[in-house]
């Protein structure tokens, strides 16, 4: 009985660990549509700010309250994606390298990319 109970005991590690990895998979796979989605609404917000600011130099207006408003929107998607990026080394069991972003694993000293020093 000590084979089949050892298969079984494996079999059914096996299976949490796949159950485990597909849920990170599927979250990950959420959090990066987020940061698509977050990138995608930093270009519009970008090309809306360019026509405001042309419009603004076509008529001679001095007034730059939209523009400072659309830079805050802006400031806070990328703080966003930075978090949702961390979220996915998390996920992923690794660190991203401040430099260049390269995922690198948690206990590397330096980058292998560009060299970084991490801290």
């Amino acid at each position: 009985m000590d084979f089949w109970e050892n298969l079984k005991d494996k079999v059914t590690h096996a299976g949490h660990t796949v159950a485990k990895k597909s849920t990170e998979l599927v979250e990950i796979t959420k959090l990066k549509v987020a940061i698509t989605d977050t990138e995608t609404t930093i270009d519009k917000t970008l090309r809306n700010m360019g026509e405001a600011l042309y419009e603004a130099y076509k008529t001679g207006a001095e007034s730059y309250t939209s523009l400072e408003e659309s830079c805050e929107e802006i400031d806070a998607a990328y703080a966003k994606i930075e978090e949702l990026r961390a979220r996915i080394a998390e996920l992923k069991d690794v660190k991203a390298c401040p430099a260049c972003k390269k995922e690198m694993e948690k206990d590397a000293l330096f980058c292998s990319a560009c060299g970084e020093k991490f801290e």
